[in-house]
């Protein structure tokens, strides 16, 4: 099984070797060990458990990575893998995470991709994309927000990013929503209540 490389979903990231550095609180790492081939899951806490008891398969692999996903929270993975690709639909869970800012900047990080971002501020305010080569969103990351404050926001390209919208990138009044899906390297597409 090759490194799920990339894989940017905030609870769960896929490797394949020797057990991986631990990762942040709250989030798992899933990797096949190299020496019994056995799918195994590594905490925040250092702590190794074998998710899966038998050499590795693929048909074991989806089993047990959907059971993961199933008690996570809305979880979506596709597992890059040569010559066979494993995917595993999000769990459909209905709550979203929501990142408040209330400054009158803020630029997307990795740790945002599937929240609902909300910008409070009187003033006018801006929202920066990134470019692939800071921030590496997979194709297909949705990142929603609103505009609660009376400032107005601007949906702002960073450097060599694209955002196709229309009529234009800025929330058109307050309580206004958005959504952004990024849809090729450095190209995104922003939809909602937007205005010229």
């Amino acid at each position: 099984m090759a490194k799920a490389s990339d894989n940017v979903y905030p609870k769960l990231i896929v490797s394949e070797g020797t057990a991986p550095a631990s990762p942040a609180a709250g989030q798992q790492k899933l990797f096949v060990d190299s020496a019994d081939h056995k799918l195994k899951r590594k905490d925040s806490a250092g702590t190794v458990t074998t998710v899966e008891g038998a050499s590795y398969t693929d048909e074991q692999a989806r089993d047990a990575i959907g059971a993961a996903l199933v008690a996570g929270s809305g979880i979506s993975i596709v597992v890059d893998d040569p010559g066979d690709t494993i995917t595993v639909a999000n769990t459909g869970a209905t709550t979203k995470s929501v990142n408040a800012q209330t400054g009158t900047s803020y630029t997307l990080v990795l740790g945002d991709a599937g929240k609902f971002i909300t910008m409070t501020n009187a003033a006018a305010s801006t929202l920066t994309v990134p470019p692939n080569s800071s921030v590496a969103f997979p194709v297909g990351t949705l990142i929603e927000g609103a505009q609660l404050g009376a400032g107005l926001v601007t949906l702002t390209q960073g450097a060599g990013v694209t955002i196709n919208a229309t009529p234009g990138l800025k929330l058109a009044a307050q309580y206004g929503t958005f959504g952004i899906l990024k849809t090729a390297t450095d190209v995104w597409l922003a939809f909602g209540r937007l205005s010229a």
